[in-house]
Order: C-alpha cells, then sequence, then structure tokens
C-alpha cells in the first residue's frame, strides 16, 4: 500500500537550534515508519549530529530533504523572516504534491489546510508586546529597530511571501500548553490542541544526597528571559545563611544583554557562573548533577528548559504565568515575586520532607513530557487530520 506524503516544514533547523528543533526532529521519529516523509528547511542538516545533540535515531534514507538554491541564508541564523518567506513560497507552489503540509515553526500559508505548531507568540505583534515586553532601546539590536533597512528588509521579504491570514486559521493548529490554547482562543478566536512538546529523558542516574546543592537556569541569553532575576533571588537567599550556587547555562542571543549578564556573574564570581552553550550528552549530565533549577522568564509558552530540569530529577521554580505553571504544578514551586520565591525556597532548602514530597510530585509530571507520549500525540494528530481529508475528499466526489 503506498504510504501518505507529508512534508515536515521548518525554515529554521540546524543540530544546535533550540525550541522547535527537537520538536521537529522527534516528530520525523514519530512519523518515519509510517508515511513517506520529506524535510524542508533552509540550513545545514546532519543527522548524526542532530541524533547526539537530540536522541533521535534518524537516518539519512528515512527522510527526504528538499533541495533549492539556499544562497547565504544556510550559514547564518539571522534573516529569519527572509528564510520564512524563502520556505513559505516554494511551500504553496509545491503543497499539491503532498497528502500533508506540517509546520514545526509556528504559522504558515500552504494554499491549502495543513497543520501548524506555535511553540510561542513572538510572532504575533498584539502577544509579543503584551506578553514579553521587549525592550525598543539598545536590547533590542540595531537592525531590529524600527529603520529604513528594517523596513526594506521586511519588504523584500514580503515581496517574496504574503501569507494570507485566513488560510493560516483555516489549519489545525497545535500549541504546547493550555496556557497558550486559552491565549489564542481569546485574542484571535481560534480553537486548537494541546500538544506537549518532548522532552528527552536519558539523564544519569544520581541520588539525591549526591547532588550539588546548586541551581540551574537554563536558557538563552534574551532580555525577555529576565535571567538577572534568577541571581537577584539566590543572593538573596544566600543572604539568609544557605550555600548554594547558580549556573548559568544558555546561547547568547544578544550579545549587549549578554555582556551585561556575564558582568553580573563576574561581580558574584564565587557562586555565580556563566557555562555558555551546552548540547547532548554534555548537558544532560551537568543538569543531572544539580539539585535545583529556576526559571525567571514570566510568561513562557511552555517552558522545555523547565520541563528538561524536571526529568533530570531537579526541584524547579518558575513565575506564576504562562504555560511553565503546568510543568511544576505546584503552589510551593509557583512564585509571585522575588521575596515569594526567596520564601518558598528557603522553606524547601530547610525541609527535608518537603523535598522528598516536591520530588515524588515531579517525577509523576515528567511522565507527561516524554518523547513516548509526544509520537504517540502526533501520530494521532496525523491520523485524524488524514482521516478528515479522506471524508471531505469522498464527499466532493459524491456531490459531483
Amino acid at each position: 500500500m503506498k504510504k501518505e506524503k507529508i512534508a515536515i516544514v521548518n525554515p529554521m533547523l540546524g543540530y544546535k537550534k533550540t525550541g522547535a528543533g527537537p520538536r521537529s526532529f522527534w516528530i520525523i521519529e514519530a512519523l518515519k515508519d509510517h508515511y513517506d516523509l520529506f524535510l524542508i528547511t533552509i540550513g545545514n542538516i546532519n543527522f548524526e549530529l542532530i541524533n547526539a545533540a537530540w536522541g533521535t535515531k534518524i537516518k539519512l534514507h528515512e527522510v527526504n530533504i528538499i533541495k533549492f538554491p539556499q544562497f547565504f541564508l544556510n550559514h547564518t541564523n539571522r534573516f529569519t523572516q527572509l528564510k520564512y518567506s524563502v520556505v513559505g513560497n516554494i511551500c504553496k507552489k509545491i503543497s499539491k504534491e503532498f497528502d500533508v503540509m506540517f509546520s514545526t515553526y509556528n504559522v504558515m500559508d500552504f494554499g491549502k489546510r495543513g497543520i501548524q505548531y506555535i511553540g510561542d507568540f513572538l510572532f504575533l505583534d498584539k502577544l509579543r508586546e503584551h506578553l514579553y515586553n521587549i525592550p525598543e532601546k539598545r536590547e533590542k539590536g540595531w537592525f531590529y529597530k524600527n529603520s529604513l533597512l528594517r523596513k526594506a528588509y521586511l519588504k523584500i521579504a514580503c515581496s517574496l511571501y504574503s501569507p494570507d491570514e485566513e488560510m493560516i486559521w483555516r489549519n489545525l493548529t497545535l500549541v504546547n500548553s493550555k496556557w497558550s490554547q486559552r491565549l489564542l482562543k481569546q485574542y484571535y478566536g481560534i480553537n486548537s490542541e494541546v500538544v506537549y512538546p518532548p522532552v528527552i529523558g536519558n539523564f544519569i542516574n544520581i541520588s539525591w544526597d549526591k547532588k550539588e546543592t546548586g541551581f540551574i537556569c537554563l536558557a538563552n541569553l534574551v532580555p525577555f528571559k529576565q535571567i538577572e532575576r534568577a541571581v537577584t533571588i539566590l543572593s538573596k537567599v544566600r543572604n539568609k545563611g544557605f550555600d548554594i550556587h547558580l549556573h548559568l547555562i544558555g546561547r547568547i542571543e544578544d550579545s549587549y544583554y549578554a555582556k551585561k549578564l556575564i558582568q553580573l556573574c563576574s561581580l558574584n564570581k564565587e557562586w555565580c557562573y556563566y557555562e555558555g552553550e551546552m548540547y547532548g550528552e554534555k548537558k544532560l549530565n551537568f543538569i543531572s548533577q544539580h539539585k535545583f533549577g529556576i526559571n525567571c522568564c514570566q510568561n513562557e509558552a511552555f517552558g522545555i528548559a523547565i520541563a528538561e530540569m524536571v526529568n533530570s530529577g531537579a526541584i524547579v521554580w518558575v513565575p506564576n504565568g504562562g504555560g511553565q505553571v503546568e510543568i511544576v504544578d505546584h503552589p510551593m514551586l509557583i512564585y509571585k515575586n522575588e521575596d515569594d520565591a526567596v520564601k518558598k525556597i528557603i522553606r524547601v532548602l530547610k525541609e527535608n520532607s518537603t523535598q522528598v514530597n516536591l520530588r515524588s510530585h515531579l517525577a509523576n509530571q515528567a511522565k507527561k513530557f516524554s518523547t513516548e507520549v509526544f509520537m504517540k500525540s502526533i501520530r494521532n494528530v496525523i491520523k485524524e487530520f488524514s482521516n478528515e481529508n479522506k471524508r471531505k475528499n469522498k464527499t466532493k466526489k459524491c456531490s459531483q
């Protein structure tokens, strides 16, 4: 029996990408034995590196990579809008060749109904400004300011591909949390399905007593992540007599903001360390060696880094906002402000019995975000979507 053809679309793939990257490859992993898969992207795809970084087992013959002129775009992480437009334009032209078009990098107009997975709201102006409060000044970078150069760049991108909003919202939309689902309904009137992202789970098993009494903050260095709050919170905890330390792990995405953070670490060099980027086994092992984690971004749509820390066995604190509260789902681990965070962290540090209870609770939470659960959900989504298309096509033929 001939397999259905599915196109997995993501303009921004590369083995050292977070967010949509791992999700895209685990979608391929979920579908590779059941469908004829095609990957449409800009970037250099090396499955040996990808498998090592994200825990997948994809072989080159299991997915067809569609090649097209890439010019300079596959050699840089910049020009996101241009990459999106180049790929979107191609997808619209070739979408009829596939049974299912599946964008794993937010919304896309395929010229027909497809599937799209929304991982954050940075691409939606209304929600981006409301949720993330991204500074308009230096932290944003000169290229992203409202300049003539920026306007010219966006005009070029839009000339290549101008998606129809009505077509975009006709797609089946997947989101990464119930919080994202509520916001999409509230602001755009769009119904969506929740599919929690996959969390790689091959952490080394270290007994609690042998773990370091330290905190991990795992986040790319951009202003809206508010990483400096972690230093402030844990500094107050240390001032109460607790010998704790902090490791910041993440890729530099805003050099000005990163410089300020690294300087902050230098001012607290006896207990605060910037470790840089970590991937694959090195990251998993490092996280596993620490008891605690903290996140400070107020409105994470989900927070894959938080789920990773939970999966490692760490007790993790998050702000009261976004989909991250669904990961920890416990009042002792959700803080309203910095003082509330300090109060709750100190209580847990002092009470061994509370630590035991929280670890048990988080171990059960971690099961919701496994790669197995994710792959099963994706296969169900594709099956239902394909069946719906077949029913519609059958109805069309009967009416002719």
